[in-house]
């Protein structure tokens, strides 16, 4: 009879288990999470996991074609990686890359609308190219991951997450976050772990150090309001300059600092030069500008004259515009060399004027007939 119950009790297990799966992958949406510390510098592990992690969200993931280079299921951890999976994405479904690192790069993530035609060319895009960042906030891409969701529409509903990391300790916060992590800490830092199961690992041990891809199942996400300044885009300094009636004054290779706030992903920016009142497209940038976006700031340095329109936007296509005036330095030195020009020539004018005049009076001196006397004889005088 025990026998019977033991029996009973695994198929129960495994009917249970499989429902639970395919509960979670009928809702079509992932986020991932990329460790770009410098300690995952194996570029070979690292394109070896890209590659596993696209088969775990496509549906055609198979643990024997990866065992044979290292990959091991850590099976304490969870079955998942040992049984088969449907895809965890769909059409129509949220995917999120966010890169983790130091405390502002999860700032830095993007998001699309799943349309499996373009997938693989979105993927290849997000997926992180480098590894060289001094910290692992981890704790702070899972809460933001969750704000992100929350954000996105997917308020009580359960989505996957995988994690991609070397396990090398997590970068914890000191109390000074930036106003939307801070806010994103304070809602998910220590709760997101309620609503959170792993599921499985899948492990690659090489050069002393164990690379993880660990799968979270999430959910249902928490129906909690997200504030407005995670969720509004907006430049947040300099503040001028949101009209070309008010264009900011700025001098020609002088940098000028942009910062912006909110629940932003990835920001781009768009620069144009205003022709009678219209944005113009420049065909040649590195004439006129040079740029750098980082987390939430960015620096512009103009290259010559002229009012520009600066459009930044977020991953969701909010933006946010500046315009700019940028003037040429003062042409101290050339204008100068002109007023001495100038005044050379003039001085050099007036000396060739007195010099004619001077001969001028002298040929009306001297005599015309120079053999013969003034007179012409005594009789002139009678």
């Amino acid at each position: 009879m025990k026998k019977v119950y033991k029996i009973f009790f695994v198929i129960v297990s495994i009917i249970a288990l499989l429902s639970f799966e395919v509960c979670y992958a009928q809702q079509g949406d992932a986020f991932v999470l990329i460790d770009v510390s410098g300690s995952m510098r194996d570029v070979n592990t690292n394109k070896e996991a890209k590659k596993i992690i696209a088969e775990l969200l496509q549906g055609n993931f198979e643990l024997s074609n990866w065992q044979g280079k290292g990959w091991k299921n850590v099976n304490s951890a969870g079955p998942y990686f040992s049984i088969p999976n449907n895809a965890m994405l769909a059409n129509g479904g949220k995917f999120c890359m966010m890169p983790f690192g130091n405390m502002l790069t999860v700032r830095k993530y993007r998001l699309t609308t799943v349309d499996k035609g373009s997938f693989s060319d979105f993927y290849n895009d997000a997926f992180p190219k480098s590894h060289t960042e001094a910290n692992t906030y981890l704790t702070l891409a899972k809460a933001y991951s969750v704000v992100i969701a929350s954000s996105e529409g997917l308020q009580g509903k359960k989505l996957w997450l995988i994690v991609y990391s070397d396990g090398m300790g997590d970068s914890m916060p000191s109390n000074h976050f930036p106003d939307d992590l801070q806010e994103a800490w304070d809602q998910f830092g220590a709760t997101q772990a309620s609503f959170s199961e792993k599921k499985g690992v899948l492990r690659k041990t090489t050069g002393g150090r164990n690379y993880d891809i660990e799968v979270w199942a999430m959910g249902p996400i928490p129906s909690q309001s997200v504030p407005d300044s995670l969720s509004k885009f907006k430049i947040s300094s300099p503040q001028k300059g949101v009209s070309e009636n008010t264009a900011i004054e700025q001098k020609k290779d002088e940098p000028l600092s942009i910062s912006w706030s909110g629940n932003t992903g990835d920001v781009s920016m768009t620069v144009q030069i205003m022709k009678s009142g219209k944005p113009v497209k420049i065909e040649t940038p590195k004439d006129y500008y040079t740029k750098n976006i980082g987390a939430n700031t960015a620096k512009v340095t103009f290259h010559k004259g002229g009012t520009y329109k600066l459009t930044l936007k977020d991953s969701k296509f909010n933006s946010d515009v500046r315009y700019v005036t940028v003037a040429s330095p003062f042409p101290f030195v050339p204008i100068l060399l002109l007023l001495l020009l100038i005044v050379s020539g003039v001085f050099g004018y007036n000396k060739y004027i007195d010099s004619k005049k001077r001969k001028d009076v002298e040929n009306n001196l001297r005599p015309s007939n120079p053999g013969k006397s003034s007179s012409s004889s005594d009789a002139d005088w009678n």
